[in-house]
């Protein structure tokens, strides 16, 4: 798949991303699951044009990992902790497990719910990597508009309209 088509998905996903959240918007769990796919196809388009092929969630933190000497992807150290905040709170809402800093899946008795907050979370750390695109590739991106009342105005995201 070529880099255009990755980041032509991507803008795919935020319009489900809005239309999901403005009609079921209780369902956090699959819009945690949508941000972090939108973040993944952006990432595979970015792997793409520096000529790295991923074949899988940890190749991919591989090689976006700029504490990685052997990474050419350029990344910065924000947009990969997004990316990967974002991998682990998909994780959590696919798995109703939790993920450390490490990426060692922790279990309890109770399965993790998926809330609000973790939806917040999301489309914070999805806003910087949708920021990174329009720098690095300057493609267009329209506001989304979200519903969550754990995000604020204060949260100055640039590409996320509170609703």
């Amino acid at each position: 798949m070529k880099q255009e088509h990755h980041f032509a998905q991507a803008k795919n996903n935020l319009k489900f991303l809005e239309k999901a959240n403005a009609s079921a918007l209780e369902f956090y769990d699959w819009q945690v699951t949508v941000c972090f796919y939108s973040a993944l196809h952006i990432m595979s388009g970015h792997l793409k044009a520096k000529g790295v092929e991923s074949s899988s969630h940890v190749s991919t933190l591989r090689a976006l990992d700029p504490s990685n000497q052997l990474s050419i992807t350029k990344l910065g150290e924000d947009e990969y902790v997004a990316y990967r905040s974002l991998y682990n709170l998909s994780r959590r809402a696919r798995y109703l497990v939790e993920v450390n800093s490490q990426g060692i899946v922790t279990t309890g008795d109770t399965p993790l719910a998926t809330r609000c907050v973790h939806l917040a979370r999301s489309i914070r750390n999805l806003d910087r990597i949708l920021a990174f695109l329009k720098t690095e590739y300057k493609v267009d991106l329209d506001k989304i508009k979200i519903k969550c009342s754990d995000l604020s105005q204060s949260d100055n995201l640039k590409f996320v309209a509170i609703q």
